[in-house]
């Protein structure tokens, strides 16, 4: 046993907001499976786990089921979300744009017909796995991802780069309230949305002002 301390370093949170023009310039470029995946991330806000783990078996008749996973795996002990599900009409029975999302997917070039899994790999002896593995990597999708934001970078006016997760932020920065973002994130602490996931600037209030008029 050593008396050495352990250092703890806490790291700074990422303020980066995507604005609408930098998406499209990188939808535009993307690979197929990147902008359907955009898609329907925009209109459920899940995480990239959440939304490689979608199994066809939760493709319902008027909704989308998201099953409940165990996330930030470890020997002993992980956090276990709950089941979602996100409705294919809203309450005045308009389309919510769900069942059309999962439809573009479902219909794919070279997409395997019989697959456990929404987002799976299209070729290879790998064709119809899911993009996640057991453990929760998801290297292949990355790669894709990465090859997408090159590509956007390279030939678009996009001049940074951002995150998958990047994007997560943006469907919570796009929504009106914080309790609404926190609603749709599924975040139990609601500091959390506001301190990570609320990025967009914040329109603030003009005040009076001070009389500067030169006597």
């Amino acid at each position: 046993m050593t008396n050495k301390k352990v250092v703890k370093f806490t790291l700074e949170a990422r303020s980066r907001y995507v604005e609408d023009w930098e998406l499209q310039c990188f939808l535009s470029v993307a690979s197929p499976l990147v902008v359907h995946y955009c898609r329907l991330k925009g209109l459920t806000g899940l995480d990239k786990g959440d939304m490689l783990s979608i199994r066809t078996a939760g493709i319902g008749d008027d909704r989308l089921t998201v099953k409940a996973r165990k996330k930030n795996v470890s020997k002993n002990k992980g956090k276990v979300s709950r089941d979602r599900y996100f409705p294919y009409e809203d309450e005045h029975g308009n389309s919510t744009g769900i069942s059309e999302a999962i439809n573009a997917i479902m219909s794919m070039k070279r997409r395997p017909h019989i697959t456990s899994h929404l987002f799976c790999t299209t070729h290879g002896k790998d064709r119809g796995r899911p993009y996640i593995q057991e453990d929760g990597t998801t290297s292949g999708f990355d790669s894709i991802w990465s090859r997408s934001m090159k590509k956007a970078l390279e030939k678009t006016d996009l001049k940074a780069s951002f995150t998958e997760h990047d994007l997560r932020a943006k469907v919570s920065s796009d929504i009106e309230t914080d309790e609404e973002a926190q609603r749709q994130l599924d975040h139990a602490n609601p500091s959390m949305t506001r301190k990570s996931y609320r990025r967009k600037a914040l329109k603030m209030p003009v005040a009076k002002g001070f009389n500067t008029d030169e006597k």
